[in-house]
Protein backbone atom coordinates (compact mmCIF):
# COMPACT_ATOMS: atom_id res chain seq x y z
CA UNK A 1 0.00 0.00 0.00
CA UNK A 2 2.81 2.42 0.82
CA UNK A 3 5.24 1.39 -1.93
CA UNK A 4 3.54 3.34 -4.79
CA UNK A 5 3.76 6.56 -2.75
CA UNK A 6 7.46 5.95 -2.01
CA UNK A 7 8.21 5.17 -5.67
CA UNK A 8 6.34 8.30 -6.76
CA UNK A 9 8.29 10.43 -4.28
CA UNK A 10 11.58 8.99 -5.52
CA UNK A 11 10.73 9.70 -9.15
CA UNK A 12 9.62 13.27 -8.42
CA UNK A 13 12.09 14.32 -5.72
CA UNK A 14 14.99 11.92 -6.26
CA UNK A 15 14.90 10.91 -2.57
CA UNK A 16 13.46 7.94 -0.69
CA UNK A 17 10.62 9.52 1.26
CA UNK A 18 8.29 6.70 2.42
CA UNK A 19 5.10 8.82 2.68
CA UNK A 20 5.77 12.48 3.45
CA UNK A 21 8.52 14.71 4.76
CA UNK A 22 7.06 15.57 8.16
CA UNK A 23 8.61 13.00 10.51
CA UNK A 24 11.31 15.42 11.53
CA UNK A 25 9.02 18.30 12.40
CA UNK A 26 6.73 16.25 14.66
CA UNK A 27 9.76 14.73 16.39
CA UNK A 28 11.41 18.15 16.81
CA UNK A 29 8.21 19.78 18.08
CA UNK A 30 7.71 16.84 20.45
CA UNK A 31 11.10 17.58 21.98
CA UNK A 32 10.02 21.21 22.39
CA UNK A 33 6.70 20.16 24.00
CA UNK A 34 8.67 18.11 26.53
CA UNK A 35 10.66 21.19 27.58
CA UNK A 36 13.45 21.00 25.03
CA UNK A 37 13.56 24.68 24.11
CA UNK A 38 17.08 24.80 25.51
CA UNK A 39 18.13 22.55 22.61
CA UNK A 40 16.71 25.00 20.07
CA UNK A 41 13.46 23.09 19.50
CA UNK A 42 10.25 24.98 18.73
CA UNK A 43 6.62 24.05 19.52
CA UNK A 44 4.80 25.14 16.36
CA UNK A 45 5.21 24.90 12.59
CA UNK A 46 5.48 28.68 12.28
CA UNK A 47 8.19 28.92 14.95
CA UNK A 48 10.15 26.10 13.30
CA UNK A 49 9.98 27.89 9.94
CA UNK A 50 11.16 31.19 11.46
CA UNK A 51 14.02 29.49 13.32
CA UNK A 52 15.19 27.68 10.19
CA UNK A 53 15.07 30.86 8.13
CA UNK A 54 17.48 32.45 10.62
CA UNK A 55 19.70 29.41 10.96
CA UNK A 56 20.05 28.68 7.25
CA UNK A 57 20.06 32.35 6.27
CA UNK A 58 17.22 31.84 3.78
CA UNK A 59 14.19 34.15 4.23
CA UNK A 60 12.11 31.89 1.95
CA UNK A 61 11.91 29.37 4.81
CA UNK A 62 9.76 31.85 6.77
CA UNK A 63 6.76 31.07 4.58
CA UNK A 64 6.28 27.34 5.23
CA UNK A 65 7.95 24.51 7.13
CA UNK A 66 7.61 22.08 4.19
CA UNK A 67 8.85 24.20 1.29
CA UNK A 68 11.26 25.08 -0.18
CA UNK A 69 13.88 22.36 0.42
CA UNK A 70 11.36 20.44 2.52
CA UNK A 71 13.13 17.08 2.40
CA UNK A 72 16.54 18.49 3.29
CA UNK A 73 15.09 20.58 6.13
CA UNK A 74 13.12 17.68 7.58
CA UNK A 75 16.13 15.38 7.52
CA UNK A 76 18.07 18.07 9.34
CA UNK A 77 15.32 18.13 12.00
CA UNK A 78 15.59 14.36 12.38
CA UNK A 79 19.36 14.65 12.73
CA UNK A 80 19.10 17.34 15.41
CA UNK A 81 16.36 15.42 17.23
CA UNK A 82 18.40 12.22 17.32
CA UNK A 83 21.40 14.16 18.64
CA UNK A 84 19.28 15.49 21.52
CA UNK A 85 17.91 11.99 22.23
CA UNK A 86 21.38 10.38 22.20
CA UNK A 87 22.78 13.03 24.54
CA UNK A 88 19.74 13.00 26.91
CA UNK A 89 18.30 9.45 26.82
CA UNK A 90 16.91 9.50 30.37
CA UNK A 91 15.20 12.85 29.90
CA UNK A 92 13.67 11.77 26.59
CA UNK A 93 12.50 8.41 28.01
CA UNK A 94 10.72 10.15 30.89
CA UNK A 95 9.09 12.62 28.50
CA UNK A 96 7.92 9.77 26.25
CA UNK A 97 6.43 7.85 29.18
CA UNK A 98 4.59 10.94 30.44
CA UNK A 99 3.15 11.54 26.99
CA UNK A 100 2.12 7.88 26.60
CA UNK A 101 0.25 8.07 29.91
CA UNK A 102 -1.53 11.28 28.88
CA UNK A 103 -2.61 10.15 25.40
CA UNK A 104 -5.46 7.81 26.52
CA UNK A 105 -6.92 10.62 28.65
CA UNK A 106 -9.97 11.65 26.63
CA UNK A 107 -10.90 14.69 28.73
CA UNK A 108 -9.03 17.08 26.45
CA UNK A 109 -10.19 15.21 23.33
CA UNK A 110 -13.91 15.40 24.20
CA UNK A 111 -15.13 19.02 23.97
CA UNK A 112 -18.24 19.69 26.03
CA UNK A 113 -21.50 19.72 24.08
CA UNK A 114 -22.66 23.30 23.52
CA UNK A 115 -25.82 24.40 25.33
CA UNK A 116 -27.39 25.82 22.16
CA UNK A 117 -27.45 24.84 18.51
CA UNK A 118 -24.33 26.26 16.80
CA UNK A 119 -25.21 29.11 14.42
CA UNK A 120 -24.91 28.55 10.69
CA UNK A 121 -22.74 30.73 8.51
CA UNK A 122 -24.47 33.65 6.85
CA UNK A 123 -25.91 32.59 3.51
CA UNK A 124 -25.48 28.88 4.19
CA UNK A 125 -27.54 26.70 1.84
CA UNK A 126 -28.30 24.35 4.72
CA UNK A 127 -30.26 27.00 6.65
CA UNK A 128 -33.65 25.81 5.43
CA UNK A 129 -32.91 22.09 5.25
CA UNK A 130 -35.01 19.46 6.97
CA UNK A 131 -31.95 18.12 8.80
CA UNK A 132 -31.19 21.52 10.38
CA UNK A 133 -34.83 21.95 11.39
CA UNK A 134 -34.82 18.49 12.95
CA UNK A 135 -31.64 19.38 14.82
CA UNK A 136 -33.23 22.52 16.24
CA UNK A 137 -36.20 20.45 17.47
CA UNK A 138 -33.78 18.18 19.32
CA UNK A 139 -31.94 21.08 20.95
CA UNK A 140 -33.83 20.46 24.20
CA UNK A 141 -31.84 17.24 24.56
CA UNK A 142 -28.56 19.15 24.74
CA UNK A 143 -28.91 19.79 28.49
CA UNK A 144 -29.47 16.13 29.46
CA UNK A 145 -26.75 14.99 27.06
CA UNK A 146 -24.30 17.49 28.57
CA UNK A 147 -25.11 16.06 32.01
CA UNK A 148 -24.43 12.53 30.73
CA UNK A 149 -21.18 13.73 29.16
CA UNK A 150 -20.08 15.43 32.38
CA UNK A 151 -20.72 12.16 34.24
CA UNK A 152 -19.14 9.72 31.81
CA UNK A 153 -16.04 11.53 30.51
CA UNK A 154 -14.26 11.65 33.91
CA UNK A 155 -15.02 7.93 34.33
CA UNK A 156 -13.80 7.00 30.85
CA UNK A 157 -10.22 6.11 31.82
CA UNK A 158 -11.15 3.88 34.74
CA UNK A 159 -13.96 2.24 32.80
CA UNK A 160 -11.62 1.54 29.88
CA UNK A 161 -9.09 -0.21 32.15
CA UNK A 162 -11.89 -2.21 33.81
CA UNK A 163 -13.33 -3.18 30.44
CA UNK A 164 -9.88 -4.23 29.29
CA UNK A 165 -9.51 -6.45 32.35
CA UNK A 166 -12.89 -8.03 31.58
CA UNK A 167 -11.83 -8.62 27.98
CA UNK A 168 -8.60 -10.27 29.08
CA UNK A 169 -10.54 -12.57 31.37
CA UNK A 170 -13.05 -13.51 28.66
CA UNK A 171 -10.73 -13.89 25.67
CA UNK A 172 -7.00 -13.23 26.20
CA UNK A 173 -5.82 -13.92 22.64
CA UNK A 174 -8.47 -11.77 20.98
CA UNK A 175 -7.79 -9.00 23.47
CA UNK A 176 -4.07 -9.00 22.68
CA UNK A 177 -4.89 -8.73 18.97
CA UNK A 178 -7.28 -5.86 19.70
CA UNK A 179 -4.60 -4.12 21.77
CA UNK A 180 -2.27 -3.95 18.76
CA UNK A 181 -4.11 -0.80 17.62
CA UNK A 182 -3.75 1.32 20.80
CA UNK A 183 -0.21 0.02 21.33
CA UNK A 184 0.69 1.09 17.80
CA UNK A 185 -0.77 4.56 18.41
CA UNK A 186 1.13 4.93 21.68
CA UNK A 187 4.40 3.63 20.23
CA UNK A 188 4.31 5.99 17.26
CA UNK A 189 2.91 9.10 18.96
CA UNK A 190 4.43 9.08 22.45
CA UNK A 191 7.95 10.02 21.25
CA UNK A 192 6.61 12.82 19.06
CA UNK A 193 4.57 16.00 19.10
CA UNK A 194 1.00 15.05 19.98
CA UNK A 195 -2.45 16.39 19.16
CA UNK A 196 -5.70 14.55 19.97
CA UNK A 197 -6.45 14.05 16.26
CA UNK A 198 -3.36 11.84 16.00
CA UNK A 199 -4.96 9.31 18.36
CA UNK A 200 -8.41 9.12 16.73
CA UNK A 201 -8.08 5.34 16.08
CA UNK A 202 -7.43 4.82 19.80
CA UNK A 203 -10.29 7.10 20.83
CA UNK A 204 -12.64 5.25 18.47
CA UNK A 205 -11.81 1.98 20.21
CA UNK A 206 -12.15 3.23 23.80
CA UNK A 207 -15.98 3.54 23.88
CA UNK A 208 -16.35 -0.12 22.93
CA UNK A 209 -14.04 -1.17 25.77
CA UNK A 210 -15.75 1.19 28.22
CA UNK A 211 -19.10 -0.25 27.12
CA UNK A 212 -18.09 -3.60 28.55
CA UNK A 213 -17.83 -2.05 32.01
CA UNK A 214 -21.24 -0.40 31.64
CA UNK A 215 -22.71 -3.71 30.46
CA UNK A 216 -21.15 -5.52 33.42
CA UNK A 217 -22.60 -2.97 35.86
CA UNK A 218 -26.06 -3.22 34.29
CA UNK A 219 -25.93 -7.04 34.31
CA UNK A 220 -25.09 -6.99 38.03
CA UNK A 221 -27.34 -4.17 39.18
CA UNK A 222 -30.27 -4.79 36.83
CA UNK A 223 -31.45 -8.08 38.37
CA UNK A 224 -31.20 -6.58 41.87
CA UNK A 225 -33.42 -3.67 40.85
CA UNK A 226 -35.93 -6.02 39.20
CA UNK A 227 -36.13 -8.21 42.31
CA UNK A 228 -36.64 -5.12 44.47
CA UNK A 229 -39.45 -3.95 42.19
CA UNK A 230 -41.07 -7.39 42.30
CA UNK A 231 -41.01 -7.37 46.08
CA UNK A 232 -42.48 -3.89 46.16
CA UNK A 233 -45.25 -4.91 43.77
CA UNK A 234 -46.18 -7.84 46.01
Amino acid sequence: MVAPITIRNYRIFGSLVPVSSNSGIVLWEGIADAGGHRFGARCSDVQVAYEEADRFGDPRYNVWWASPDGIRRDRDRIRRSLEVIRENPGWFARATIRRAISIPDVRDAAPRLSATTPPLRTGSRAAGSLLVAFGRELSLLRGPLRAVQDLTVPLAGGFAFTGLALLLALSPRRTLLLLSLPLYVLATQAPMHFEPRFALPLYALLPAIEGLTWAFIVSCVGPLILRRLERTAR
